[in-house]
């Protein structure tokens, strides 16, 4: 700019220069004044141009800020869409995650049906090998013992006998139980899965159906979401009061009420919070408006009302309540399929949000295959604990079964002992050489005593071993 001004003072110089020489030169004061005159426009002209420099400089300092904030704005495009694509990529893990996972179940189904119907066969196993061996060691006593038993010993061996007969039949019992049960959870599991499309396919009709019919009422629509949370429950199979709760009321270490609109029971006595209280108002108003300016603002409403509740329950401290041991995060129900595939298209980020305040969002579709998953972790465990259970049965049987066959083993030989005792003590008496009867006939007839009245006598206690011998 300095330049250009430059350029002018020198060609309004050469100007009045020449009109000086000119005026020398002709003396002529008209050409003077003439000369003063061109001198006043030429300063004319010069204001004029720099007054035009000035304008063109404010036009080209506000072009380039134009392009300085065009240029952040392209800058900020370009930033955003790596995160663009990175919240893309990560809803596309997700998707695949959760195919992933419901391969999994499917896959760690017909491994624990497996695995199961391998454990069935070895406790079937097991108990026909202790009742074959219970049977013949009790045969082998049975045989043993059985010319020295009497009807007192049979019927005291058979209440030895009854508690342990009691066992195998509860034990069989118990195990044709799980058994049933087994078949008709594999049975009841497939049924589920094949009726889990239909399944949701009427929810998404009846959720599209009561969106048009309720026409922004809340209170009817707060109501129907806990009406179709309630049935996601009761079709998940989880059993009501064990391994789940609706409605549920508590309160903190500072005596605040909380009311969760379900809480879900995990083993090992961990809780998983449930709220279905997001209001989808806007989402109903949004549909109810045919124009367009009115779609676009209840849209941004409705991700706003969405918003707002993820702040709203991540500022609750659920761990604080009494009776509680929740986990991190809790599941953020939203019964309408469409209003949150609507969500997701608007603000796509919103997913990512939520999750990073623990806030999981979740519909029919994903709620109910999460359900489904904890009642098979559930079922998993009853069959640990079931298996558990029979495995102790088992060793406290062996361990009674030992002791029996120990008490039993004494048994026979006190009796084989008794046997000998009685054998020596009726061969002394009158079978063997010498005995006591043969020589209390040889002292009678040595003594001329009633030999007739001594044998009557022998006679008498001959049956004394008899009656001796029937005790035993």
């Amino acid at each position: 700019m300095e330049i250009v001004f430059l350029i002018v003072g020198i060609i309004i110089g050469a100007v009045i220069g020449y009109f000086v020489a000119a005026s020398k030169k002709s003396g002529s004061e008209g050409r003077i004044a003439l000369l003063e005159e061109s001198a006043k426009r030429a300063e004319g002209e010069n204001s004029q141009l720099k007054t035009q420099l000035e304008s063109e400089r404010s036009a080209y300092n506000r072009q380039i800020r134009e392009l300085e904030a065009e240029k952040g704005r392209f800058y900020e495009s370009a930033r955003r869409v790596p995160l663009l694509e990175e919240e893309l990529s990560g809803l596309r893990e997700t998707v695949k995650n959760l195919n992933a996972e419901y391969k999994g179940l499917t896959e760690r189904y017909s491994s624990e049906k497996e695995s199961m119907e391998v454990r069935l066969q070895e406790l079937k196993d097991a108990k026909d090998a202790l009742t074959k061996e219970f049977e013949v060691i009790a045969n082998r006593i049975f045989e043993t013992k059985q010319k020295t038993f009497t009807d007192q010993t049979s019927q005291n061996l058979e209440s030895l006998l009854k508690p342990f007969k009691e066992n195998i039949d509860q034990f069989k019992t118990r195990v044709e139980s799980i058994y049933t049960e087994e078949t008709r959870d594999r049975s009841s599991l497939k049924t589920e899965l094949q009726a889990l499309r239909e399944l949701n396919k009427q929810l998404s009709e009846g959720a599209q159906n009561l969106t048009e019919a309720l026409k922004g009422d809340n209170k009817t629509l707060g109501d129907w979401g806990e009406v179709v949370l309630e049935r996601l429950f009761e079709t998940s199979g989880l059993e009501k009061g064990r391994e789940y709760e609706t409605q549920f009321s508590t309160r903190d270490r500072d005596g605040s009420t909380y009311r969760p609109d379900a809480i879900i029971h995990l083993p090992g006595g961990k809780q998983i919070i449930v709220d279905a209280k997001a209001s989808l108002k806007a989402y109903e108003q949004y549909h109810s408006t045919e124009d367009k300016a009115l779609k676009e603002a209840y849209l941004r409403e409705h991700v706003k009302s969405v918003r707002g509740h993820i702040k709203l329950l991540s500022e609750k401290d659920y761990s604080r309540l009494e009776g509680i041991n929740s986990l991190d995060y809790v599941l953020m129900f939203i019964p309408i399929e469409p209003a949150f595939n609507l969500l997701m298209k608007e603000a796509k980020e919103i997913y990512t949000e939520a999750f990073e305040k623990n806030i999981v969002i979740v519909t029919q579709t994903t709620l109910f295959v999460t359900l489904k998953t904890i009642q098979n972790i559930w079922k998993t465990e009853k069959r640990n604990e079931n298996a558990i259970l029979i495995a102790k049965k088992v060793q406290d049987f062996l361990k009674k079964l030992e002791g029996f066959v120990a008490n039993f083993e004494d048994v026979g030989r006190a009796l084989e002992k008794a046997q000998r005792v009685f054998n020596d003590a009726d061969g002394q008496l009158k079978s063997g050489k010498g005995n006591l009867t043969s020589r209390g006939h040889e002292i009678a007839k040595l003594g001329g005593f009633d030999v007739k009245r001594l044998t009557a006598g022998d006679s008498s206690n001959e049956d004394e071993p008899e009656e001796t011998e029937k005790l035993f």
